[in-house]
């Protein structure tokens, strides 16, 4: 997958991955919590790789569950990259962060893991990335 990641920054895609806020959130100075040290492993392995990562967004859980927050996300994270509609392709399987993405005119690609039962998640990803050249 970061291979795949890698090689679409190169192509001049911007990469900016989401995620759920921590439950526990200890942004400081002096310290690096779980959700940093995974943040800085992506970014690691995306170097490695010959890619680069702009940012992680991290979703307040509210905004994971209420359509209106969503779209509130959504359109900061447009705003907070400097980033048009136009220019945005959301990859996701949480089906109501596509459908909130849809209503803004976001491109999207679900990752449907009913689709392949055996199949996990990152295998979806990695065909979805595959497709995409």
């Amino acid at each position: 997958i970061h291979r795949r990641l890698a090689h679409l920054t190169r192509k001049g895609c911007r990469l900016i991955l989401t995620a759920a806020e921590p439950d526990r959130w200890l942004p400081t100075r002096g310290s690096e919590d779980s959700a940093l040290r995974a943040q800085n492993r992506i970014q690691d392995q995306l170097r490695r790789q010959g890619g680069d990562l702009d940012g992680v967004y991290y979703v307040r859980r509210s905004e994971l569950t209420q359509d209106r927050e969503r779209q509130g996300a959504l359109r900061d994270i447009l705003n907070r990259y400097a980033v048009t509609v136009e220019d945005v392709l959301l990859i996701s399987a949480n089906r109501p962060f596509l459908d909130a993405a849809r209503e803004l005119a976001i491109k999207t690609i679900a990752i449907d893991p009913d689709a392949d039962p055996t199949a996990d998640r990152c295998r979806l990803l990695d065909r979805t990335l595959k497709s995409l050249g």
